[in-house]
């Protein structure tokens, strides 16, 4: 038997045995039976929203009926349920141009819900073209008339620059309309906008009093974020129990990052007695999730032995998974694993796929391994020029091995005329930055080469050695060498002393004294590639073998 609330205010449907609903659970209103074919369209549909809410799966059971019914009768609310049912394909054949087609019709009609359905159409190009303006225009009026989750979206566009111009305060000003509707995933969005001060001045207790409201709703994003403030201290006092909590909450709830920070309070003993296993566990659940942090900490802890016995097949399982989430970091190191065999079968072809997959997503590394890919001929022809094009593009980035490289094609006019002023330019500025490193010690023994040798600046040789010991200090060995030969071959006071001292900084068993002696088979590898770097790098004009070690 159909029931229905007499509460005109209320509409209440149910549906089930005689006398089961003699009072609306709903409003406590008395509750009446009538007949199927006495329904009016929007009885069917709120029917329907009754029956969806009794079944356990969304197979298009009764529900599906009532609003079929409902569709019949030309209600809006049955219009744009039906259109969901056939959008997702429950209980009938998917087809997202009718799915649309429904929608247009409920918008048509002034029911707002549709045109927030209708945007979805637009935006993700379902059973339409996808036209970002068009989506945000159905948002929007949603929006402007109290729909929570339209107004989202509008928050979103303003955010992203989706069908609209970037406006952080107005962005800022929609994610609000929806907090103050205590939608919880605006609470969070408003959140996050009192955090970083994006269209409003950043304040970060009211940045976490907003987390926690969304949080205490039981919103995962929300209990998430507060977890976050909890264990940082941000606009709260530092309290890392209460973050585990937070975090074991989210995490319970499936949220990828709740279950990554619970992995990692587990790791650091943060709040939580430390438990390595456990903390595997949580990165893998948020692997599982889908969560690219989950998976590259799971791949971590089995290439480490953490938690498990060391695993390569792991390693690599989890961190091509991190790859294919878009982590280029991932992509790169994937692709090391895939050109040396570790883990996977030994797959060249592979490896470039996701070096160059990085590079294209703009990785500064993987635009370097790019570069020294094609510099080297593997898996590929070898294309200096490509070579070259490539670290030129990670120079842009900001790697400093690349930057450093192309000076050194500059001088050494690899797939260009050469340029020695350019050159000059690149290494007076990776000789001025604060970050030296081990990249940048090439770029003061280059630099102190131009001018040993007077390569686009004044020949001077004060100022050579002063950046070889410079780049000595940072243990380049290019600059020991260079000292060392100095000292042993070119200095008006030669001293076989300071020449060996610094050959032994980066060799402490080698000597120069003739009294010495190395049987050729007993030299270890190292000592042969640093007498190679003597031969061929130190005493030629020409630094152009310099290329091999970049």
């Amino acid at each position: 038997m159909i029931f229905a609330c007499t509460d005109p205010a209320c509409r209440y449907m149910a549906e089930g045995e005689s006398g089961e609903y003699p009072v609306c659970p709903k409003c406590g209103g008395l509750m009446l039976n009538v007949p199927e074919e006495k329904l009016t369209g929007e009885q069917w549909a709120d029917l329907g929203v009754f029956w969806s809410r009794q079944e356990e799966e969304d197979t298009g059971g009764r529900s599906l009926y009532c609003f079929q019914k409902a569709t019949e009768a030309g209600n809006a609310c049955g219009m744009t349920n039906l259109a969901i049912y056939q959008e997702n394909g429950w209980g009938l054949e998917k087809d997202l141009s009718t799915a649309a087609w429904l929608y247009e019709q409920a918008a048509e009609l002034g029911y707002v819900p549709a045109f927030y359905q209708l945007g979805r159409c637009f935006q993700y190009g379902l059973g339409k073209d996808r036209d970002p303006e068009e989506a945000f225009h159905c948002y929007l009026t949603a929006a402007e008339v109290g729909f929570d989750r339209a107004q989202m979206k509008v928050g979103f566009c303003f955010e992203t620059g989706f069908g609209t111009e970037k406006d952080e305060e107005q962005e800022f000003f929609w994610y609000q309309s929806a907090a103050l509707q205590h939608f919880a995933p605006g609470e969070t969005e408003v959140g996050r906008c009192y955090e970083f001060g994006k269209g409003v001045a950043a304040d970060p207790e009211l940045a976490a009093s907003w987390y926690k409201k969304a949080a205490e709703q039981g919103y995962p994003d929300g209990e998430c974020c507060y977890g976050v403030c909890l264990e940082q201290g941000v606009g709260v006092e530092k309290d890392p129990k209460e973050a585990v909590l937070w975090y074991q909450k989210a995490a319970l709830h499936g949220h990828a990052t709740g279950m990554n920070n619970l992995g990692a309070c587990y790791e650091r003993g943060n709040g939580v007695e430390k438990d390595e296993q456990a903390a595997l566990m949580w990165y893998e659940r948020a692997a599982e999730r889908g969560s690219s942090y989950g998976c590259r900490n799971a791949a971590r802890f089995y290439q480490d032995g953490k938690g498990a016995p060391k695993d390569e097949k792991k390693t690599a399982e989890y961190l091509e998974k991190c790859a294919m989430l878009g982590d280029s970091d991932a992509m790169v190191r994937i692709g090391r694993l895939y050109e040396l065999g570790k883990g996977v079968e030994r797959d060249g072809g592979k490896a470039l796929e996701f070096y160059e997959a990085a590079a294209e997503r703009g990785d500064a590394l993987g635009m370097r391994v790019m570069g020294m890919i094609y510099r080297d001929g593997r898996s590929v022809r070898k294309n200096l020029a490509k070579a070259r094009y490539w670290f030129e593009k990670a120079a842009k980035k900001g790697d400093v091995l690349s930057d450093v490289t192309v000076a050194f094609c500059c001088l050494t006019g690899i797939a260009e005329k050469p340029d020695p002023e350019r050159a000059v330019s690149i290494l007076k500025n990776r000789a001025r930055s604060k970050y030296v490193g081990k990249d940048g010690e090439y770029a003061m023994y280059l630099l102190g080469y131009c001018y040993e040798k007077g390569l686009a600046v004044e020949k001077d040789r004060k100022k050579a050695l002063k950046l070889y010991r410079k780049g000595a200090e940072n243990q380049s060995e290019e600059a020991l060498y260079r000292l060392a030969l100095y000292y042993s071959e070119e200095a008006e006071e030669k001293d076989e002393t300071k020449a060996e001292e610094y050959c032994r900084r980066v060799c402490p068993d080698f000597s120069l004294s003739p009294s010495v002696q190395f049987p050729e088979e007993e030299l270890s590898e190292r000592v042969e590639r640093l007498l190679d770097k003597i031969k061929k790098t130190m005493k030629e004009e020409d630094v152009s073998n310099g290329l091999d070690k970049i």
